[in-house]
């Protein structure tokens, strides 16, 4: 099994249920509050984890966060790499969450997490073992400071880069080095404001955009991957997560030579059917994991995420088929509890759900 380093945020998650979204200007009362461990990073690392890895957890917290790296720690995660800083409060979420939809809302305090530099992460870079080089992985999200000098670090000393870039903003596209990404991961909004920043222009409605995607494998569709793919020109595998919807993905076939793109496969995943939504925060972190730990268990994967080589394409597109039924279903059984870490449901049950399915 590779090594797979989740380098990312850690947050405590302050969650006030609501009877709806609160609009600008309006004062509402909340009908529950609750304390919860997340992050958009610890939350990965728990949800592969879950999915049958032995992630590595890499981030900062305050000493208010021990019993959220200790909650870590008993999902499975190696949390070695997390440092305490004395002086520093973690960082936190107000989620609002509305009780009728399971919709929420989310406000971020970096605390921590913006006391991420380069030197400090290529520190935790060299720890990671490197006997094998293609067999080190690395996620990123874009909640720590110097995300990009990071991940530019990342892509120096080998790793197979998987980057969500959430939240996203137009800056992502300067800051980090989008064109070095092995596989990008999205949700529909993100990917909205990804092909936004690259073309410019009036902004597109994410809902527009997933009518686009979800409408098939058609020219217009074709279009905006190959509009993201012209700034991730490494990019092996491509998913935009589309809520209630499913899921698409590209998969990247390149010339080993020059990267040229030789051809696109555009692949489709209904969602878990028959999900009663009681909270939809874990669920696009869970996909992440669950899709990571699944691309990550072959050696010709890896390679081709790394290399996007044209040899190997029929397993790399199988991988990723699979990868993504596995990914869809924890992410919609996740939606089915409250809360974000503890809502991250275990492989076992993954496996079982699936399996009524016929999914696999």
């Amino acid at each position: 099994m590779p090594t797979i380093l989740c380098l990312g945020s850690i947050n405590i998650d302050d969650v006030f249920t609501v009877p709806h979204i609160v609009t600008p200007g309006e004062t509402l009362a909340s009908t529950h509050y609750k304390v919860s461990p997340g992050g958009k990073g610890a939350n990965q690392s728990v949800a592969l984890a879950k999915a049958g890895a032995a992630p590595l957890h890499a981030g900062i917290i305050g000493p208010d966060g021990r019993w959220v790296r200790d909650l870590m720690r008993s999902h499975g995660v190696d949390i070695r790499l997390i440092e305490l800083n004395p002086d520093l409060s973690t960082g936190r979420a107000i989620i609002q969450h509305r009780e009728t939809s399971g919709e929420n809302a989310i406000v971020l305090f970096a605390g921590a997490n913006h006391a991420v530099t380069r030197a400090w992460a290529d520190g935790v870079l060299d720890g990671v073992d490197a006997t094998q080089e293609q067999d080190r992985w690395i996620v990123m999200q874009n909640e720590i400071s110097a995300g990009g000098n990071v991940m530019a670090s990342a892509v120096a000393k080998g790793f197979v880069v998987v980057f969500n870039p959430a939240p996203f903003h137009a800056s992502v596209l300067d800051t980090f080095p989008i064109a070095q990404v092995h596989v990008l991961v999205f949700n529909e909004i993100e990917f909205a404001g990804f092909i936004d920043a690259i073309e410019g222009g009036s902004p597109r409605r994410p809902a527009d955009v997933v009518d686009t995607l979800m409408a098939g494998d058609t020219e217009e569709s074709r279009r905006l991957f190959q509009s993201a793919l012209r700034r991730g020109s490494s990019c092996a595998l491509l998913v935009v997560t589309v809520g209630a919807r499913g899921v698409v993905a590209c998969v990247v076939r390149r010339a080993p030579e020059t990267g040229d793109v030789l051809s696109l496969d555009v692949l489709f995943r209904p969602t878990l059917p028959d999900v009663h939504v009681a909270d939809t925060t874990a669920a696009g972190d869970t996909f992440v994991g669950y899709l990571v730990a699944a691309l990550a268990k072959s050696k010709e994967v890896r390679t081709y995420s790394k290399q996007g080589a044209s040899v190997g394409l029929d397993v790399f597109k199988a991988a990723v088929e699979e990868a993504l039924a596995r990914a869809t279903v924890a992410a919609g059984m996740a939606c089915e509890m409250e809360g974000a870490m503890g809502s991250v449901p275990e492989k076992k049950r993954v496996d079982s759900r699936g399996h009524s399915l016929g999914w696999w």
